[in-house]
This record gives structure tokens, sequence and C-alpha cells, in this order.
């Protein structure tokens, strides 16, 4: 069982890094089922972060995003509708991140 879930996540992580090298462009892949981040922008360029997503009452919505402006107090907006990730990953994501880089969210 556990080297399929390893299988598996490994998999997504190399499908997340072929996207990025694909379109040259940063992206971030969040995978819900697994509790993965996985941000990308060359294949010398991934990180990984854990996450926590919604729950069934207050859930995370799949589909495709992009950032579209970034706020002054990356604290303030923990949770609202992107996963919840430690403050010094918010803030690793924060400075990485750039106005329009792509992101996929998915099961």
């Amino acid at each position: 069982m556990k080297i399929k879930i390893a299988t598996t996540i490994i998999g997504l992580i190399l499908l997340a890094v072929l996207f990025c090298v694909q379109t040259n462009r940063k992206s971030i892949d969040i995978d819900k089922t697994n509790h993965i981040l996985t941000a990308c922008e060359t294949r010398s360029r991934c990180f990984t972060l854990p996450i926590t997503t919604g729950s069934k009452e207050s859930p995370t919505k799949n589909g495709h995003f992009k950032v579209l402006n970034k706020i002054e107090n990356v604290q303030s907006y923990h949770g609202y509708i992107f996963p919840i990730l430690s403050v010094e990953d918010m803030q690793r994501l924060y400075e990485w991140s750039e106005v329009g880089t792509l992101i996929f969210i998915h099961n």
C-alpha cells in the first residue's frame, strides 16, 4: 500500500514538472488527495510542500486558476480559497510566485 501511494505521488510530481517544462512558465499543482503542493518552473527549480485542504463544509474547489495579484500581508489570505500552509511555506510560495503563475487544483 505504501509503495502504491509513493508511486502515485512521484507520478503526480513528474506530471507537474512536465507541465512546467512544456509551458516554460511557473505553475502550482495542488493535489488534494495526497495533500501535496508542487511548485515548479523548470526541472531544476521544483519544490513540494505539505498542505491541508478544505473540509466537506468548506471545500477547496478543483479547477484552473492563476495568481491575479499579490497582497502585502500574506498571512491575511491564509486558507481563503487555496490550501492551508505553514507561515514559512506561505512566505516561500509568496516570494517564489508571480502574477500570472498557473494554479491547478485537483483530487
